[in-house]
């Protein structure tokens, strides 16, 4: 008895077809789960050989392990976004990708976007049109010890359009500001920069913006504090974000204005680290405080799902 030939449908096909092209996009997707775009220092990736110099350009499967030491810092695009490692230590990138999906589901993400845009929301009209006088650091006898800046013109701008969440127009501005800035002006600029390029997705910037600065004593200082946890948490460097809250960012937990950010970025940290307990103490916390916010509603919706 001879074999007939098979003889399949046009539906049989189509639907095969589509099985085999889900197919080779869930191995696509896993073979390339992130690209390196950006390294300082020496990161490595494990290999079937043993550990591995990463280079920009590199791809990572899901399953992909990263090793940080030192001041080593590595950039990753991946189909989310872009995930900084700044840490040292052992990292899997499937967790990684996961926790920053975690994180995005909660709406936790976009509630601290919005919080830290309205740093700027008070901004006078004063500050955003008029030339300010700043002391000079090189003043004669006889002068005022005012000197006008060209400066704060920009830089009134700049804060300005964070709060119109015209980020772009924000970092365009402030690196005008930044570029007639004197000594004393600096800081504050950098910091704004830092916050503008923060809030524009580019973590990598805003932390060469924030690098040495000192702002102890300045008006800014408590918003640069939120600032540098936030993105230590976006960097995972999930210790060094908890040291820095509960070190010179302790201020903030006893400042009305900034306390439920403080209690936020620590929950995201013992979260980070596995201490759920610590974690749900903190963002019990922010539910307290403001229930109906969206960083209210985000730290609800962490403790319900995740901890």
């Amino acid at each position: 008895m001879t074999g007939r030939p098979m003889i399949i449908g046009k539906k049989a096909r189509a639907l095969m077809a589509t099985a085999a092209l889900s197919l080779c996009l869930a191995l696509a997707s896993f073979a390339q789960a992130a690209k390196i775009t950006y390294i300082e220092g020496s990161p490595q990736a494990k290999t079937s050989s043993g550990w591995a110099a990463m280079a920009i350009g590199d791809a990572l499967a899901a399953d992909a392990v990263i090793r940080l030491a030192g001041s080593s810092l590595v950039e990753l695009k991946t189909a989310r976004g872009t995930l900084t490692l700044s840490q040292s230590g052992t990292y899997d990138l499937k967790d990684l990708l996961a926790t920053s999906q975690r994180l995005a589901s909660t709406g936790a993400l976009k509630a601290l976007a919005g919080k830290f845009s309205g740093l700027m929301g008070g901004t006078s009209a004063a500050n955003q049109t008029a030339v300010a006088g700043v002391r000079g650091a090189d003043k004669s006898e006889g002068d005022s010890g005012y000197v006008e800046s060209e400066a704060q013109v920009p830089l009134g701008e700049g804060k300005s359009l964070i709060a119109a969440h015209d980020y772009a127009g924000a970092i365009a501005k402030l690196a005008e500001a930044r570029d007639l800035a004197g000594i004393d002006e600096l800081p504050e600029i950098l910091f704004t920069l830092g916050l503008a390029q923060s809030l524009q997705g580019d973590e990598r910037a805003a932390m060469e913006s924030l690098a040495d600065l000192k702002p102890e004593g300045a008006s800014w200082a408590p918003d640069y504090y939120l600032l540098e946890a936030e993105l230590l948490v976006d960097a995972f460097a999930y210790d060094k974000a908890i040291a820095l809250l509960q070190g010179d960012g302790s201020v903030l937990t006893r400042d009305s204005n900034r306390a439920t950010e403080a209690w936020f970025l620590l929950g995201l940290a013992y979260q980070g680290k596995g201490d759920n307990a610590s974690a749900k103490e903190q963002l019990s916390k922010v539910v307290a405080a403001e229930s109906g916010s969206e960083l209210g509603k985000a730290a609800a919706a962490l403790i319900s799902t995740q901890l």
